[in-house]
């Protein structure tokens, strides 16, 4: 089964809530911090968020069920398999394609299947992706999930590590003049690749 790699672009359709898998107590907590003093929480709230977002980008992932939507120009003309870019995929909710009056026309879910694990959706046996009229940039719309789960427990304890690293790095030295925080770095990149190996050898 081949895939077709398309043009296409992404967008948050649904943030999710929590926003984040790592807490401000949990950072707290590993910078001995007390966790009844609020003083830091925003900054520490703040500096938790862009970890997060960084790790993410890092990892091609959510980690939290985000809604997505992918959108493309056309369907494979060779009806091959679209690969979903976002990890770990859930599901796929729909997918639609544009008629020529600028409508939204959604594809029967027994004409596909989605492999979750590879994040592919393939054409069932007898079907086609539908003709198309309309090829612009967002013709083909699929609406997908990501992330681990809902709950900050379905978030594997190494990516909360990694983000309390980033954390911690930046409260130490927020002016990043300290070169000995180079230890943090090097810490992040190593959690980083066995991430990478543990979850993502499959491609």
């Amino acid at each position: 089964m081949s895939t077709t790699i398309l043009n296409w672009s992404l967008e948050v359709t649904q943030y999710p809530v929590p926003w984040t898998p790592e807490t401000v107590d949990g950072v707290k907590r590993r910078l001995n911090l007390s966790l009844t003093d609020t003083t830091h929480d925003v900054s520490l709230s703040e500096e938790i968020r862009a970890a997060t977002l960084q790790l993410e980008n890092d990892l091609n992932q959510s980690f939290i069920t985000t809604g997505w939507r992918y959108t493309t120009s056309r369907f494979p003309s060779d009806g091959s398999s679209i690969r979903i870019p976002k990890r770990p995929l859930q599901s796929v909710t729909s997918i639609s394609y544009q008629e020529t009056d600028g409508s939204y026309t959604v594809v029967d879910p027994s004409v596909y299947s989605v492999d979750t694990g590879r994040r592919e959706i393939y054409l069932n046996y007898g079907q086609s992706w539908p003709g198309q009229t309309v090829t612009t940039q967002q013709a083909v719309q699929i609406d997908f999930n990501a992330g681990y789960g809902d709950e900050l427990t379905d978030v594997p304890q190494l990516i909360k590590q990694c983000i309390a690293l980033q954390v911690c790095k930046w409260w130490r030295d927020p002016a990043m003049e300290d070169n000995d925080t180079s230890r943090f770095d090097a810490a992040y990149e190593r959690i980083v690749a066995k991430l990478f190996d543990q979850f993502y050898a499959g491609g």
